[in-house]
């Protein structure tokens, strides 16, 4: 029998053989997906990989009866690291939400959801190898099981490669903190369902938390004890052990409600908490507090980041050294709309950016969930959902604000996705460059996708330079693709693919039509139905490695042939419409029969252009009489070419 270094060796080696090359994208505008399988991909967490790229992992619902959790990586460049229809994470039974992804310090990451295989919502982690193989139990190590009431807060590394979780439960019928670490071996550290961090037999909920720097956390969260809502916040070390007072200390208790915490370290063991504070006014104010490793609170009753009027909400924080913080938020104080602040608060807890912030966005529409990473140069780089364009849809917008406050890119943000539909729930990360990823979702094929980019500091995409144009655009009835290059090497070869849309399931089709003069190359696709819509990617092999050069779409081609469409309402009563394509101007008749094929009602008898039609029947003969309930038919005639279909009308 293999001992356990052997067999680690052994499946090791199995892995890497079974590794196939990666299918590679570049950055295009608008982002590139991130997974070609069906389904849905939402909800998408990302993080920085430490080796210049990003792992992002989403809530796919590719399976018709569960939310599964998968994840992608993607290289600085925009190349697909892992299979395009992305690595599975979990595909346990029941729904699968809320991802939370960090990196594991060696080229690997960690994955933690909330999970309902069970009858109660629970916790699972799992961790992902460098080339996205799962390194520990299948769909997943449990966290906490079996207890109500329970939602997933949040995720740290513990600076081993394991990582701290925290949550809340209603264990003791009432909500608690909870918390349990887990190695980098998968094994779980602490007390089986998590160590309690408060539990006073009053509510406590939506834990928040950051590394105190030596193996450990320290948790914020919003709790009843005193009947309002305060903030209370707790140190536990890396045994799981609490190191202030019992259930916390108060972190922030006003007497007005104090909601919906955040934390970021503060370099030297402690860390820095803001919140949502109504101590001022019947609108919410954004505070912040800085408390020290031995749980002493430094600024006071907190240090007032964002006191405007109109509710400042929803805020997140970073810690970008020597104890600085910078806090971003989303801001009312210009009416109903609202805009993205930030503001840069040093370790004394006094305010940078002025008394109420820098404006990050102040667009007109809504501006929403703002998130933010350092930007390497003590800034931060922040993204948000934009509604600036429609109320209906939202663009992905972000903002490079200077150590000064002092937006770096264009005016109101850089829009870095503004495809058609909605694009939404973005996430960021470093990308290790002075840059940032960006990741969201995305519905522009109609079915919400994970998306991503990426941006350098100084606002400009990185591209490839091989692909210098392309074009997709129906011809006819065909469909014509054309691109150039800047270079091209011996031995190349394109492969074209094509998907219809439903579920963007890319499949290849012969390249026997394509082109090439110099660097310039067009194919036709000459196999496509009227009125289809079509998307593309076209990628190329070189050296054993097939690479995407380009995706394309959605292409329509127009409908040519004649058409008759169902009737609606069908069954009807007591009228309904009948709808038509002519695609040529021809002499057009539209007549109704009844089943023994007498002719009841003549609708249309005239010459039509090409084009669209619909017409009227009001469930009527010719002579104006009601006609019965039964079996009709109607049939269209334009030139030599007629059509017929059947309608039912109910009295």
């Amino acid at each position: 029998m293999l001992n356990n270094m052997k067999l680690a060796v052994l499946v090791a080696v199995i892995v890497e053989i079974m590794a196939v090359p990666a299918l590679h994208a570049q950055w295009t505008d608008n982002g590139i997906p991130l997974g070609t399988a069906g389904g849905g991909q939402e909800f998408p967490a990302i993080t920085y990989d430490g080796t210049g790229g990003a792992v992002i992992a989403w809530v796919d619902t590719r399976s018709p009866v569960n939310a599964d959790i998968y994840a992608q990586a993607v290289t600085a460049d925009g190349a697909i690291r892992w299979f395009p229809i992305a690595m599975p994470v979990c595909k346990a039974s029941g729904y699968q939400s809320n991802p939370m992804i960090i990196p594991d310090g060696a080229g690997g990451t960690i994955v933690a959801w909330q999970d309902s295989r069970g009858s109660t919502p629970d916790i699972y982690v799992q961790k992902l190898s460098v080339i996205g193989y799962i390194q520990w139990e299948a769909n997943g190590v449990a966290i906490c099981t079996g207890k109500t009431g329970l939602v997933i807060g949040g995720m740290v590394s513990d600076g081993a490669g394991g990582a701290i979780i925290t949550w809340h439960d209603r264990r003791n019928f009432t909500n608690g903190i909870f918390a349990q670490r887990i190695a980098s071996n998968g094994s779980v550290m602490w007390t089986a369902n998590g160590v309690t961090v408060c539990s006073t037999g009053e509510h406590q909920q939506s834990p928040a938390l950051a590394t105190d720097g030596s193996g450990g956390a320290i948790i914020a969260w919003e709790d009843r004890r005193n009947g309002g809502y305060d903030i209370y916040g707790q140190r536990i070390n890396a045994s799981g052990a609490p190191q202030w007072t019992a259930n916390g200390v108060p972190i922030c208790d006003s007497g007005q409600n104090q909601t919906t915490a955040q934390v970021a370290e503060d370099g030297s063991g402690g860390a820095v908490i803001a919140w949502m504070d109504r101590r001022n006014t019947i609108d919410f104010d954004i505070f912040a507090q800085r408390v020290n490793a031995s749980g002493v609170l430094q600024w006071g009753f907190g240090s007032a980041v964002g006191a405007w009027m109109g509710d400042q909400a929803d805020c997140r924080l970073i810690h970008i050294g020597s104890g600085i913080t910078i806090v971003t938020w989303v801001d009312k104080r210009a009416g109903v709309t609202s805009d993205i602040y930030a503001q840069k608060v040093d370790a004394a807890g006094a305010n940078q950016w002025g008394f109420s912030g820098a404006a990050v966005c102040a667009a007109v529409g809504d501006q929403d969930n703002a998130s933010i990473v350092p930007n390497g140069t003590g800034g931060a780089f922040i993204s948000w959902d934009d509604e600036r364009n429609g109320t209906t849809n939202s663009d992905v917008y972000a903002q490079n604000i200077g150590s000064d406050g002092t937006p770096s890119w264009t005016a109101d943000g850089k829009q870095i996705c503004g495809a058609s539909g909605n694009q939404s729930a973005t996430a960021i990360s470093e990308d290790g460059a002075n840059g940032m990823f960006v990741a969201w979702g995305d519905i522009r094929s109609g079915t919400v996708k994970a998306y991503s980019h990426r941006v350098d500091a100084a606002g400009d995409i990185p591209a490839a330079t091989l692909l210098s144009f392309y074009t997709a655009e129906a011809n006819g009835t065909d469909i014509r693709i054309d691109w150039t290059l800047s270079e091209i090497d011996e031995g190349v070869e394109f492969h074209i693919f094509r998907a219809d849309g439903h579920g963007m399931v890319y499949v290849e089709i012969p390249a026997i039509d394509l082109i090439q003069e110099g660097l310039a190359f067009s194919f036709l696709d000459r196999n496509c139905k009227p009125g289809a819509t079509y998307y593309y990617r076209v990628a190329y092999d070189f050296e054993s490695e097939r690479s995407t050069l380009f995706e394309a779409g959605p292409v329509t081609t127009p409908v040519t042939v004649l058409e008759l469409h169902q009737n609606l309402p069908n069954p009807f009563n007591p009228s309904t419409d009948i709808a038509y394509y002519v695609p040529e101007r021809s002499r057009v008749q539209l007549r109704v029969f009844d089943v023994k094929g007498s002719e009841i009602a003549v609708l249309v008898d005239e010459s039509q252009a090409e084009g669209a039609y619909r017409v009227h029947w009001n469930g009527r003969y010719a002579n104006g009489t009601e006609a019965a309930s039964g079996i009709y038919f109607y049939r269209l005639r334009a030139g030599k070419k007629m059509l017929s279909k059947k309608m039912i009308l109910l009295r």
